[in-house]
């Protein structure tokens, strides 16, 4: 008896615990299907064990008495978890879309009532506690074994156990439970209920002669648990389908199949052309091919690349709703879309081929096969796909340095230990993972292959530069070049925009505030601007979002006077004491010049323009407002500025329709139509150029190539564009020179191009395409028809882009 007391004490107190180290994350402490799993997993088999050893004591009360001991440990524990996630979740609630304690029971209690069940039956079967308690764990471990070998065979973001976990899909917006997952759930309810009738059936209470009482009826119980096994296979069986389609199914609708060396491309021929097909072959053909040179590795075996057309797709068959992803294992990669350039292809092929580096059964850095070292599977790739990396105009250890400039930066040392790089987001963990795998790479010089090979062999920092002495340096060297890197004045907006955000586990909402800040927008979108305007100022804190949204509201709906009233306001908030401070204020001018342009007050406009400090602004916005600039003060310096007037007004435009009728102007303006001589024109010539520069660079995307090649050659010719078009300007000639298949000339162009480039990721960016352009020199001329028998080098050609009619 004190045996089993002890065991349901140490169950709940396991549980107290698992609540308390919830309370670390709001995701996990709040209620919801995150704080659900963690109590089916640790409470279930807490109360598993437990019970095994408390039935084995075989009471005459019978099989429903013990039953009933678990069902009030499980009840503890489901108040445990509430009380602990319901206070937390008040304090911090998370961000998460399915919070609420209905999601919390649907998928906690069934695998309590399961598992509870489960322990008293091998109890009172076994009779002896430690045999039990033995029983107990080998059942768990080999539930949880089986699911292992069917994840490593037929791996997916997807996983269904009824003793477990059941997850819908990747969890980088938390989990989601759709109603096939509460299906799923009622399938595990009603296999626990048809455990408890039948041992209810089988061991009945024990009744001592003379005492009266209604004698149990069998026969009853046990129909009542066959019941409850039909309904809950079909339960299981109904939903699984639709949590998880098999994978045969995605193989039938990925039917069109084509070969390019080791990588072969599975697609839907109802989502994708031949032609896009093709251009994903020659992506990953480049990629491939980069990835021998910078890690000497080859593909030992064929790559199977599955392009799901949309984001819909690839979480109906993987559960990947957010993220593409690698199995290296299986030399599998599931990517979605087929634009090329393309974002994420290079990165995952660089999982795929370093893990010949590895002998884990994974194929990934790891210890004991089971212990991932995240940070080090993709930090490498990162570093080995530098092109990818580069965001906002800086390389990646150029956001990692912003990063710890503005204080969001995990620690180096930390991240590469424990858990912690699952603690981040991914847009900190990655960055900060790959700038220092390239300061290990430099480190190494000159065989850094070797040392990435022992890195990804051992996983272990230590192994792969010798010594824990020298990780320590190594460490410490890299955080000192960061801190000194020299960084443009725009990194700051960068990084607050790119690293703001923390990881889902860490975010905090506050309902309240979301709910009044909807009731303020409800109230614009009725009319009443200036009452939105001051509910939208009390809010506090939340204002600027909030003013930001009823701004965002207004354009969407076509509501200038609205606009131009939310930017003023938003212009008028002080601005805060951040790392990005100047960046904010610049983004507040452009936005009021931008909304003061489209209602006619133009002298306002100019005026917020040039209060803006284009440094301080992300370089494409900085670029985009200095031909704001250009053109108004064409504009408004009086007379006849057709091209000025229509450039800004594509510029400006919030809607295709309105882009589309400004380009028709334009169009015209430029003498396209009327052929009106430029010199003729009384326009100035500052204006002209920045509007042909508009101009030619939307020929490019029209697909009206040869009028496009003229005028950027023209303007490239004159010199006379600001220094950051210019850039541009190369790279849009070169695109359309290498559509037009003068791929030669696109290439010495992007060359030349990249080495006057002054930013590194500048210079990063136009070499990675007159690479592409360099092997559209040597590709075979297209087919007439493009189909799976063709031969795909020829998409060569398309490397700059798949689409004749855009970049």
């Amino acid at each position: 008896m004190r045996g089993a007391t002890v065991a349901a004490t140490l169950a709940l107190v396991t549980v107290v615990v698992a609540a308390l180290a919830c309370v670390r994350f709001p995701l996990t402490s709040t209620p919801g299907p995150e704080a659900a799993l963690v109590l089916a997993v640790v409470g279930g088999v807490a109360l598993c064990l437990s019970q095994a050893m408390r039935a084995a004591r075989r009471s005459p009360d019978g099989y429903a008495a013990e039953l009933g001991k678990a069902l009030m440990v499980a009840a503890a524990m489901l108040v445990v978890f509430a009380v602990v996630t319901g206070v937390s979740g008040w304090l911090r609630p998370s961000c998460a879309p399915q919070r609420g304690f209905l999601a919390f029971l649907v998928l906690s209690a069934p695998v309590l009532l399961l598992h509870g069940a489960l322990g008293t039956l091998l109890g009172r079967a076994l009779g002896r506690p430690g045999r039990a308690a033995l029983a107990a764990v080998v059942l768990l471990c080999a539930a949880g074994l089986l699911l292992f070998v069917r994840w490593y065979r037929d791996p997916t973001f997807i996983i269904t156990s009824h003793l477990f976990v059941v997850v819908a899909g990747d969890l980088l917006r938390g989990a989601a439970m759709p109603v096939e997952v509460m299906a799923f759930r009622i399938g595990t309810l009603c296999f626990g209920l048809a455990i408890a009738f039948g041992g209810a059936a089988y061991w009945p209470r024990i009744r001592r002669a003379g005492v009266a009482g209604a004698p149990t009826n069998t026969l009853a119980l046990w129909g009542l648990s066959a019941a409850g096994l039909v309904v809950g296979l079909i339960a299981d069986s109904a939903s699984r389908a639709d949590i998880r389609p098999p994978r045969a199914q995605m193989e039938e609708r990925y039917s069109y199949v084509k070969r390019r060396g080791p990588l072969v491309v599975h697609a839907d021929p109802l989502a994708l052309r031949p032609k896009d097909v093709d251009a994903v072959l020659a992506e990953g053909t480049l990629w491939l091919d980069r990835l021998a040179t910078r890690l000497r590795t080859h593909p030992t075996d064929d790559i199977h690349l599955w392009v799901h057309a949309d984001r819909g797709s690839a979480a109906h068959f993987t559960g990947a709703a957010h993220v593409d992803f690698a199995l290296p294992w299986r030399r599998e990669i599931h990517v979605e879309g087929a634009n090329v350039p393309h974002r994420t292809l290079g990165h995952e092929l660089a999982h795929v081929v370093a893990g010949e580096l590895s002998t884990a059964p994974l194929r990934i850095p790891s210890r004991f096969v089971f212990f991932h070292r995240a940070a080090i599977t993709e930090g490498v790739a990162v570093a080995l796909t530098p092109e990818l990396a580069v965001n906002g105009g800086l390389t990646v250890k150029e956001q990692a340095a912003a990063m710890r400039r503005a204080g969001f930066a995990p620690e180096t040392a930390a991240l590469f230990s424990g858990l912690s790089f699952f603690a981040e987001s991914p847009a900190r963990g990655y960055t900060a993972a790959g700038a220092f795998i390239e300061s290990l790479v430099a480190r190494t010089l000159p065989d850094p292959t070797r040392a990435l090979a022992t890195l990804y062999a051992t996983g272990s920092l230590e192994e792969a530069l010798g010594s824990e002495e020298a990780l320590a340096l190594l460490v410490t060297a890299h955080d000192q070049h960061l801190d000194e890197l020299p960084l443009p004045e725009d990194a700051a907006a960068i990084a607050v925009a790119r690293f703001e955000r923390p990881s889902v586990l860490d975010e905090v909402c506050a309902p309240a505030d979301a709910a009044r800040a909807r009731a303020v927008r409800t109230r614009a979108r009725a009319g009443d601007v200036e009452g939105a305007v001051r509910e939208a100022e009390a809010l506090g804190p939340a204002s600027q979002r909030t003013l930001e949204d009823l701004l965002a509201d207004a354009i969407r709906v076509d509501d200038d006077t609205a606009a131009v009233a939310f930017a003023e306001r938003i212009a008028a908030l002080p601005t805060p004491k951040r790392k990005d401070a100047s960046a904010l204020a610049a983004q507040r001018g452009e936005i009021v010049g931008d909304a003061r342009w489209r209602t006619g007050d133009r002298a306002r406009a100019r005026a917020e323009w040039d209060r803006v400090r284009v440094e301080a602004m992300p370089i494409d916005d900085g670029r985009a407002l200095l031909a704001r600039r250009v053109l108004a003060d064409v504009v408004l310096r009086g007379g006849p500025a057709p091209a000025s007037s229509a450039a800004l007004d594509v510029l400006t435009a919030t809607k295709p329709e309105e882009r589309a009728a400004a380009f028709a102007r334009l169009h015209y303006a430029m003498g396209a139509d009327d052929a009106t001589p430029l010199e003729l024109r009384a326009e100035a010539r500052e204006g002209v150029r920045v509007a042909r520069y508009i101009h030619a660079r939307r020929l490019v995307q029209q697909g009206a190539l040869d009028d496009a090649i003229a005028a950027l050659r023209s303007l490239l010719d004159e010199g006379r564009l600001p220094a950051p078009l210019l850039e541009q300007t190369q790279l849009a000639l070169a695109t359309a020179l290498l559509k037009r298949e003068r791929a030669a000339e696109a290439r010495d162009l992007l060359y030349a191009a990249a080495d006057a480039a002054e930013r590194p990721a500048s210079r990063l960016i136009l070499r990675d395409r007159a690479e592409r352009a360099a092997r559209a020199v040597g590709a075979p001329e297209p087919p007439p028809h493009v189909d799976e028998r063709s031969d795909p080098a020829w998409a060569d050609r398309l490397l700059l882009g798949a689409d004749d009619a855009g970049f």
